[in-house]
C-alpha cells in the first residue's frame, strides 16, 4: 500500500523539546476522513503538550472507511509520545 504523508503546520511549542509526556486521543474521522473530534484518553504531558496535541490531530486526514458500499463515519486512537 502506498501511504502518503503530509506534513502538518507546525503545532508544538518550543517548550515541547524541553517536556516530556504522551497524550493518547480517540480521534472521531467523518465520511470525508477529516477529524472532526477529538477526545483526551488519558495524558501524563504537561497542558501544553496536551494543546497541541489536539491541534496537530484536528488537521489529519485519513482514507474514509468503505461499508457496504458507502461510507462510515469511524474513530482511531492515537499516541503522541514527547521526549527529550
Amino acid at each position: 500500500m502506498n501511504e502518503e504523508f503530509m506534513p502538518i503546520k507546525k503545532a508544538f511549542p518550543k517548550v515541547s523539546n524541553k517536556r516530556e509526556g504522551r497524550v493518547l486521543m480517540g480521534l472521531v474521522v467523518d465520511e470525508n476522513g477529516a477529524v472532526s473530534e477529538v477526545f483526551i484518553l488519558e495524558t501524563d504531558a504537561h497542558k501544553s503538550l496536551q494543546k497541541a496535541s489536539v491541534k496537530a490531530a484536528k488537521q489529519f486526514v485519513f482514507h474514509s472507511s468503505d461499508i457496504t458500499g458507502y461510507t462510515a463515519p469511524y474513530i482511531v486512537r492515537f499516541h503522541f509520545k514527547f521526549q527529550k
